[in-house]
């Protein structure tokens, strides 16, 4: 009697135990943050490093090399332009203008001879000519005579050049000797000096870089100096506002505007003469702070600045991280995605819902969003290393105190 119930229940326990496993399965539920897609004011952005700079100010090279014998100035002093400001060597310039200079007189004594032999000459071939007239002279010593005269003439005119050729040489040569005086270039305070007398200054060449011996500059007007990456630059426009953040001032941004854009991007140091910006791919941005507390500013200082493209309005955002690109879920990818296009995860009665979104104008924190979702869903924002796993009908707990 036994025996034959034991056959059907066998059979109803192995029928049960789907139905026993689900019960006792729990299904996983993510830990996620979320943000709510609301309407706020997004203005794209480019995002640069840069640093301060006087608005003028010069570098002051040698054009000549010698060895430093007096800095005629201390940081902080002002000068005028045309001011003497540092002094070389000019022992070997003065010996330069001495040689040069008796060369000179050399020559002009040499042109005098010149053209006490053409006098000479020419009063011969008088005297020739008139015993020519008589008879008494052949006209083969006549000719000879002639010619003694033309090259006299030659000789003095060669003179002449050659005396003009070195009073050129002489004038190089003092102009070299003035050069060891170095002046200021214009009106303005000596921020720097870079060299120490004793020390060699190098003439400055074309193609070559050499060091700064001194910096003076007009400290009325500071101004930020932006490297803005080639990607960058196309959107960049004069007149456009920025926040400059400064290292040594944290929270406490300063207002700018883009005042000057190049039209080659900056050489490197090294850069090949001739080829503008030799490798560099990064364009020198000027912007024209405005505010308050600019007398705290110092020429050098780093600084972060976000310069403000377009400007989108009103528009319903999300944050960019909520913001998942259909490149990197190929396999989610219709074959007809538009550009423009991705997708987020929307958090409906505790499940995931993937929605197809596009996309607008961004900023350095927001995301527009065109089409596909609606104000007050709420969107995954993180955790990041999770995001990307996350499929459709999961089920999800938002964090609290992470949802805004």
């Amino acid at each position: 009697m036994k025996r034959k119930w034991l056959g059907p229940a066998l059979l109803v326990a192995v029928a049960a135990l789907p139905f026993v496993a689900r019960a006792f399965r729990q299904e996983t539920v993510y830990q996620v943050t979320a943000a709510v897609a609301a309407t706020r004011e997004i203005r794209s952005s480019v995002l640069a490093s840069c640093s301060l700079v006087y608005q003028d100010q010069a570098q002051l090279s040698s054009e000549v090399t010698g060895k430093v014998s007096a800095v005629l100035v201390r940081e902080g002093d002002h000068v005028r332009a045309g001011q003497p400001v540092l002094r070389l060597d000019d022992e070997g310039y003065a010996a330069e203008v001495t040689q040069q200079a008796a060369a000179v007189r050399q020559q002009a004594l040499q042109q005098r001879q010149q053209a006490l032999t053409l006098a000479n000459q020419q009063s011969a071939y008088r005297r020739k000519e008139a015993l020519h007239r008589a008879g008494m002279v052949a006209d083969a010593m006549l000719e000879d005579a002639r010619y003694a005269v033309d090259e006299a003439r030659v000789g003095l005119k060669n003179g002449g050049e050659q005396l003009r050729q070195s009073e050129a040489v002489l004038a190089q040569a003092r102009q070299r000797a003035a050069k060891t005086v170095i002046r200021a270039p214009m009106s303005g305070v000596v921020t720097s000096i870079d060299i120490k007398p004793g020390e060699t200054a190098i003439a400055s060449q074309v193609g070559m870089v050499t060091p700064s011996l001194m910096t003076i500059a007009n400290t009325g007007t500071m101004l930020v100096e932006a490297n803005i990456d080639e990607a960058d630059i196309g959107g960049v426009g004069s007149g456009q506002p920025a926040k400059v953040q400064l290292v040594a001032y944290p929270g406490a941004p300063l207002s700018a505007t883009v005042l000057q854009i190049p039209l080659s991007p900056k050489r490197m140091a090294g850069a090949p003469a001739g080829v503008p910006g030799g490798q560099a791919r990064s364009y020198p941005v000027r912007l024209a702070l405005s505010g308050s507390g600019r007398g705290l500013l110092r020429p050098g200082m780093s600084c972060r600045v976000e310069i403000f493209t377009t400007r989108a309005g009103k528009a319903l955002t999300v944050p960019l991280q909520a913001v998942l690109s259909e490149a990197e879920t190929s396999a989610r990818r219709d074959a007809d995605a538009g550009d423009g296009e991705a997708r987020v995860l929307v958090v409906k009665d505790g499940r995931l819902e993937s929605r197809r979104v596009r996309t607008g104008e961004s900023d350095d924190a927001q995301q527009q969003i065109l089409s596909g979702l609606r104000a007050g869903e709420r969107v995954v924002t993180g955790p990041a290393k999770l995001l990307y796993s996350l499929k459709p009908g999961d089920a999800v707990s938002v964090q609290d105190g992470r949802l805004s």
